[in-house]
């Protein structure tokens, strides 16, 4: 391959992770928003609690996604699936018991 091809690949590869990662942020902050929703919280409360936890937000879902493009197959899917529930539940937690 040429050094060109190479370089498309790695400008795919960013793109992709890039998407990735907001579609799952955009995932764990709809799930988090809808069960503190359940529990009669504000929405104001909410979007407080989650602008508060931006940055731990995209640490944790960056690392996740990683981790996921390393163990690309058959299970990523699952994977992603249960990255996203274990922080969303995480998140949940933290609010409801400090």
């Amino acid at each position: 391959m040429t050094s060109q091809t190479d370089e498309n690949y790695k400008r795919l590869f960013a793109a992709i992770y890039r998407q990735a990662v907001a579609d799952d942020i955009r995932e764990v902050r709809k799930q988090v928003y809808k069960m503190l929703s359940l529990r009669k919280i504000s929405d104001r409360e909410i979007h407080r609690y989650l602008d508060r936890k931006e940055k731990e937000i995209v640490d944790q879902v960056r690392q996740d996604v990683y981790e996921e493009a390393l163990d690309y197959g058959p299970g990523t899917r699952k994977m992603q699936i249960g990255h996203i529930d274990s922080l969303v539940a995480r998140l949940v937690d933290e609010y409801i018991w400090g």
